[in-house]
This record gives C-alpha cells, structure tokens and sequence, in this order.
C-alpha cells in the first residue's frame, strides 16, 4: 500500500472540469514531487472536489459563490497539504 498521503480530486466529467482537476494535480505534483499520491476520480453532478487524506479542502459544490479554484484558492490547498502532513516541510 502506498504510504504516501493521499490527494483526491474528484471532477465531473459532463462539466468539464477534467481541465481544472488536471491543474490543480499539477500543481501539487509540482510543490510536492513524487511525495503524495494524486487519485483523479471521475463523477458527474457539477462535482469539483479536493481532499487531502480524506478530508475535503475544496469543495465547488459547497461554496456561497461557486466559484472555481483560483491560484490563490490552490495555494491555500497546497498550504493546508503542508499543515496536515508536516513531514512535507
């Protein structure tokens, strides 16, 4: 089993929203190099979702002004990733 924590970002595909989970991957592929999984979980219903070890640090559905994830949005994520698994530094 793969030890290293877990990123989850589940989009729905009719939305299209492959493009903005695919960034938001990148991003913290490119902040954390090989040291967290990245797990792209397909869905539908307007769903854009981002968990760190199964708690959810974004969700679309849930925000007041749905809005999509911004760089700043994605910074405080990455953030987050650093604050829940302080290993990462």
């Amino acid at each position: 089993m793969d030890e290293r924590p877990q990123v989850e970002i589940r989009y729905c595909v009719p939305c299209g929203y492959y493009a903005m989970a695919s960034w938001i991957g990148g991003e913290f592929d490119r902040e954390f190099p090989s040291k967290v999984a990245i797990a792209f979980v397909p869905s539908a219903h307007g769903e854009l979702k981002v968990s760190i070890n199964g708690a959810v640090v974004y969700d679309y559905m849930t925000i007041s002004k749905r809005a999509y994830p911004d760089y700043e949005a994605v910074t405080r994520m990455k953030m987050t990733m650093r604050e829940m698994v302080p290993a990462l530094g």
